[in-house]
């Protein structure tokens, strides 16, 4: 879940300033400082007034993920727009981040070409929402279609395990027996990694079932 854009300002006397967030107090004031600090230092520049670019970081802070683009403007100079993503969302971001990092560079553009700061980030906030969403339910889509396939992989394993069972010739059987194991241990590793190991159990309980 999308939880909120913030926009910091570096300072050269001061340092890092949050000018303007939205929604607005989405970030408990007492932790705004701080977390503007750590954006900030986290751009990977040993002079902070030149970062630029795009990162991805984790801030324990406040327990969420952040995307940040790093800009500079004759009027405003050197800043920064972070959205902040739910812990649960890192897999939807991190595969995608180019298209996070395109839409908070525009913003930016918007922000240096004369749109108010705040309408920006309202707007930004909406088109993030729209993404994940989007990319939210493709994720489930294709969930959807992995678990039927190793469903149906697994059903094939278990027929097959059946009519070799039923083999006479003990050395057929004893090779196929052990082919059958090998294939069964591949189809289980990629079952576990495209599913995790609880749905993996709980595909295969319902199989033997």
């Amino acid at each position: 879940m999308l939880q909120g854009i913030l926009f910091t300002r570096f300072d050269i006397k001061l340092g890092p300033i949050a000018e303007a967030m939205f929604p607005e107090n989405f970030i408990n004031q007492a932790l705004v400082f701080e977390l503007s600090f750590r954006i900030w230092t986290g751009s990977g520049m040993l002079n902070l007034s030149e970062a630029k670019g795009f990162t991805y970081t984790f801030y324990d802070t406040v327990n969420f993920f952040g995307c940040t683009w790093f800009d500079e403007d004759k009027g405003l100079g050197n800043f920064g727009i972070t959205a902040f993503f739910s812990k649960e969302d890192s897999e939807i971001i991190a595969p995608n981040s180019d298209i996070f990092k395109e839409e908070l560079q525009k913003c930016a553009q918007q922000i240096i070409s004369g749109q108010t700061i705040q309408s920006a980030l309202e707007n930004l906030f909406k088109k993030l929402n729209i993404i994940i969403n989007k990319l939210s339910q493709e994720g489930k889509a294709e969930e959807k279609i992995d678990i039927n396939e190793i469903k149906e992989l697994l059903d094939i394993l278990k027929s097959l395990s059946d009519a070799i069972d039923n083999i006479n010739n003990f050395n057929l059987r004893l090779l196929l027996k052990g082919l059958l194991d090998k294939l069964s241990e591949r189809i289980i590793k990629i079952s576990i990694n495209l599913l995790g190991e609880k749905k993996t159990i709980d595909l295969i309980k319902s199989t033997l079932i």
